[in-house]
């Protein structure tokens, strides 16, 4: 899965996946890719603030998508 970006990065998704936890990144190849995949969730650091601030997951989600998804 991470050869299609940074296969240093398998590991963590690996451990994201194994406990379904979402990854915290700023790496926006691996943010797309899981928003493209949905295989997990990564979140930058101001969607990880958000989610820290009660914010919905679902919003959350599509605020990711906005911002890495479309140009």
């Amino acid at each position: 899965m991470a050869k299609q970006f940074d296969e240093k990065d398998t590991p963590f998704i690996a451990l994201a996946l194994k406990l379904n936890i979402p990854i915290w990144t700023n790496d926006s190849k691996i943010i797309e890719h899981g928003l493209k995949t949905g295989n997990y969730l990564a979140l930058d650091s101001e969607s990880l603030e958000d989610l820290l601030k009660g914010a919905n997951i679902n919003e959350i989600k599509q605020k990711l998508e906005k911002k890495y998804l479309q140009t």
